[in-house]
């Protein structure tokens, strides 16, 4: 593991420190993420929802929000239609209950990942107009339907789409498009959630229906109630904690500890646990809600959002656990035979691996697995239909997808997502040759290498400084996730007073630490003791973190990396 501290403009740190009265280590670590200003110190101090960009900003928002008022106000049937992912999940949750709460008339679809894939579908098109439904909305999909949109308009149907995908450079043929990573749309912040585009056109839409009068004689939603979700999509789909999407998650974990949603509050308390944060919503119940798409239906989560009975809350909450057992299953096996198969494989920037074994809705969670292991892309595929596979890739930073794949796009049938994640098909005959030129790709472009493993370091960090202060100053920088990870610190020269190796399998490392006159706690999770032992000299990199202990509180130090320097 290679330590990097990372460059610090020392001018700007000190400006922020002496502006918003915080400790230096704390200004640094602001200006090592990004912030390159004074202004976007306050952005980023102070989160309120009063500074997410305006939704004029969204291409398109208005057109659509003009057509759904008008179906409003004609009664027609409306259909949220969603993925099958939490993010799908939650965002059509969201348009539905909202939809409901205003007396529109909506019903919902999501597709099954096994029998339909993802996407908007002829069949499903087909069977939202014997309903009667007369427009359509999507939500985290479309932005690649073409035939689907052009089937719809040809039925009379109109659609809508909102999503947040990587578009082509033509657009679908939809009433309109809402999606931050169009060309011609100039929101600033391209890298919302599906969800996160859905709540833009809930915020215009209660914009546009105060202005008619429609609250003067009904009570207004609040929006606010609706971040949960919001929440909830954004955090599993990992999208980075930044901008507008911090904001979200900050108020919707406010949301979610007090949720009025019978259905998600039922499955609070079914993980037995008192507060939600981004790591217990990652971790916890973001995988319950996916596992529904991935090895049953879909429905069982989103009814679960929109339930207000108990009763059936609870039963669905119990078939949610049985899916999620099942998935934990289905992925140990997997993996299991995955590395196995790389001990047979010869060494690649990016593997494409192959088993007719592997259910469709894991191999997402299998190539992200591969990934963090190996720290290499991952492509995992498994049959479609005959002589057709279904695939899902995973990729590190320095390899985005829609690159590589743009290079190999004439092998594959079809594929779309983002640039660390992709979903993507391709008869099976081209599999051997697709591996080839991805790989040739990246040996040609790749300017650095791409296998080390580096731990950047945020900032230097004096035992003097960690004190009540230290740990209030750290609060403004949460919520914690993915694009905003928690800061990594350098503390030098700590001598060890007591060193063990903890757990099960005894493969985790305890300290008992002194630094000038300060004796404390160390733990380093999943860290083997290379050479560690009384009286060692050690520098650390990780994060001091506040417990509680038998009603006591005292702060232990969490090492990521550790340097035996005696």
């Amino acid at each position: 593991m290679v330590w990097k501290l990372k460059d610090i403009d020392i001018s700007l740190s000190q400006n922020i420190q002496k502006n918003f009265n915080i400790k230096r280590s704390i200004a640094e670590f602001l200006v090592t993420r990004g912030i390159k200003s004074l202004e976007e110190a306050d952005f980023f101090i102070n989160p309120h929802l009063s500074k997410i960009p305006h939704p004029d900003l969204m291409k398109d928002l208005k057109k659509a929000v003009d057509r759904l008022i008008s179906a409003i106000k004609k009664r027609e049937k409306i259909a949220i239609y969603g993925d099958y992912d939490a993010d799908g999940i939650t965002a059509c949750a969201l348009l539905v209950l909202f939809l409901k709460d205003i007396g529109a008339d909506v019903t919902y679809y999501i597709p099954c990942r096994i029998n339909e894939g993802y996407g908007l579908n002829i069949s499903a098109i087909d069977k939202l107009k014997e309903k009667g439904v007369s427009l359509i909305i999507t939500v985290d999909c479309g932005i690649r339907d073409f035939s689907a949109v052009d089937y719809a308009n040809n039925l009379g149907l109109d659609i809508v789409i909102t999503d947040h995908h990587l578009p082509e450079e033509k657009l679908p043929n939809a009433i309109a498009i809402i999606n931050p990573k169009r060309k011609d749309c100039s929101f600033p912040f391209k890298e919302l959630a599906g969800v996160g585009v859905a709540f833009y056109l809930l915020i215009e839409l209660r914009t546009q229906l105060r202005k008619l009068g429609v609250f003067n004689n009904r009570k207004e939603p609040n929006l606010r109630e609706y971040l949960d979700l919001v929440a909830i999509g954004t955090i599993a789909d990992m999208v980075p904690l930044t901008g507008p999407n911090r904001i979200f998650v900050k108020y919707g974990l406010e949301e979610i500890n007090k949720t009025k949603k019978r259905g998600l509050k039922i499955l609070r308390e079914d993980l037995l646990i008192d507060t939600l944060d981004v790591r217990s919503i990652s971790f916890r119940m973001a995988p319950r809600i996916n596992a529904s798409g991935r090895v049953s239906s879909p429905l069982e989560a989103l009814n679960l959002l929109l339930t207000s009975d108990e009763e059936k809350a609870k039963e669905l909450v119990k078939s949610l656990n049985d899916s999620n057992k099942k998935r934990q299953s289905l992925v140990e096996k997997a993996l299991t035979s995955a590395i196995k198969m790389l001990e047979d494989t010869e060494e690649q920037f990016i593997y494409c691996l192959y088993s007719s074994e592997w259910h469709q809705g894991i191999l997402g969670i299998i190539a992200s697995k591969l990934m963090e292991k190996f720290n290499r892309p991952f492509m995992i595929f498994t049959d479609a239909e005959a002589g057709l596979l279904k695939g899902s890739a995973r990729s590190v930073e320095s390899l985005p997808l829609d690159i590589i794949l743009e290079q190999a796009k004439h092998l594959l049938v079809e594929y779309g997502g983002h640039k660390l994640a992709c979903g993507l098909s391709i008869y099976k005959e081209r599999l051997a040759e697709f591996s080839k030129v991805i790989n040739d790709v990246v040996k040609k472009t790749l300017k650095e290498p791409l296998f080390c493993s580096y731990l950047e370091i945020d900032s230097e960090i004096f035992i003097d400084e960690i004190d009540n202060k230290f740990f209030e100053d750290i609060k403004l920088l949460e919520p914690f996730g993915f694009g905003n990870e928690e800061p990594i610190f350098l503390l030098k020269d700590v001598d060890v007073v007591n060193a063990r190796s903890v757990g099960s399998q005894e493969n985790h490392l305890k300290l008992y630490l002194k630094k000038a006159n300060t004796f404390f706690n160390a733990i380093g999770f999943s860290l083997s003791n290379n050479g560690v032992s009384e009286n060692s000299k050690l520098d650390l990199i990780g994060i001091p973190k506040i417990t509680e202990y038998n009603g006591q509180k005292r702060w232990d130090f969490y090492i990521r990396d550790y340097m035996v320097k005696r």
